[in-house]
């Protein structure tokens, strides 16, 4: 229709003028003014800038025609690979809202494109994230730059989390100011729980739970520095299970796998801000208390202790009960590295090994 009112009004603007120039003409050969070949020359002159105009305009025609199938084909191809694409793509405005969401987003989310045209992207944001998505955001605007895969959680229309990874850029307006955002994301919950899951795994001890020894000398020497340098107390304790061997001896390793892990708990529970357990291997264990000095470390030790020797460690019918052994150091003007602890604690443990068992001591140097 407005195209119909274009050519409405540039036929006009040609028409009118000649339509004047012919009746000019006319009326000045009547009245004698005129020879007829000059009568003739005016009128030839008028379908020549006539047939030009015409011309152009046919030209403008087809260049509008070319021009509007460039445009429904660069439409098409956009909306062919947003739909193929394994991202969703997207575009939100400065209030946040939605402006456009390609079909995509149904299988990632649960909501159809129209649906989330309706709402801020925060209603789909989860709890914290909202904030930290807002934050982020804001500096990204500020800075009128752009962000990749920056990671989001998010809420499925049936009600359950899911993990989206997110890029895209700054939009701004022909003055070059902030509009929104316009970008991609993708779901990436199998993925991050598959990291979690390894990242669990690289630091854990398969069989109890509690850190690796890896992880937990890696822990307890940052620590133990720490402390250092703060000047603050630091405890470091080794526990061995009294014994244990005559238990994988007389009811074999899946009993005593079920005592440690059994015994893992029960060393858990004393657990309070930055202590440090882990599992050394086999049947030893290791404790470091930041902040905590040699008497107040040897009282939690001796709970720990009161806490096994009253548990009784049920196996299908038979009732097990164990001890343990520990060794204590602690930080000194001798102690320049976590392994001088590790060392004193171990002599500490032999100590008592050999000196009947279900006993603490303490190594002062």
């Amino acid at each position: 229709m407005l195209l119909k009112n274009k050519y409405k009004v540039f036929f006009t603007i040609i028409f009118i003028p000649l339509n004047y120039q012919f009746i000019y003409a006319h009326n000045v050969y009547t009245r004698g003014n005129f020879t007829p070949k000059e009568y003739a020359f005016f009128g030839a002159l008028g379908i020549i800038i006539l047939s030009f105009f015409l011309i152009v305009l046919i030209s403008l025609n087809y260049q509008l025609r070319i021009a509007k199938e460039k445009l429904n084909e660069s439409r098409q191809r956009f909306s062919d690979v947003t739909n193929a694409a394994e991202e969703v793509v997207w575009e939100i405005g400065k209030d946040s809202k939605f402006n456009y969401v390609s079909k995509k987003v149904e299988k990632v989310l649960g909501y159809s494109p129209i649906e989330l045209m309706e709402i801020s992207i925060y209603d789909i944001l989860k709890g914290e994230d909202r904030d930290k998505f807002q934050n982020e955001m804001l500096k990204i605007a500020k800075s009128n730059g752009k962000f990749y895969k920056k990671r989001y959680r998010f809420i499925h229309k049936k009600n359950y989390e899911i993990w989206l990874q997110i890029s895209g850029v700054v939009i701004n307006d022909e003055n070059n100011k902030y509009i929104g955002f316009r970008g991609v994301s993708s779901d990436i919950t199998r993925e991050y729980y598959q990291e979690r899951k390894l990242y669990f795994l690289a630091r854990s001890d398969a069989l109890t739970g509690l850190m690796n020894r890896r992880f937990f000398i890696e822990q307890a020497r940052k620590s133990f520095k720490k402390s250092k340098m703060e000047h603050e107390d630091f405890s470091f304790a080794m526990v061995d299970i009294d014994y244990f061997k005559n238990i994988n001896d007389k009811y074999g390793h899946d009993v005593g796998d079920k005592v440690l892990k059994d015994l893992a708990v029960i060393m858990k529970g004393i657990l309070k801000d930055d202590y440090l357990l882990g599992r050394l291997g086999g049947e030893e264990f290791a404790y470091a208390f930041p902040k905590t000095g040699v008497k107040s470390a040897k009282e939690i030790i001796l709970n720990l202790q009161n806490k096994i020797n009253e548990f009784t460690f049920k196996i299908n019918d038979e009732k097990i009960n164990i001890t343990v052994s520990v060794g204590i150091s602690y930080l000194n003007d001798e102690s320049d590295e976590l392994s001088t602890l590790s060392k004193g604690a171990d002599i500490a443990l032999y100590d008592v090994k050999n000196g009947g068992r279900n006993k603490i001591k303490i190594q002062k140097k």
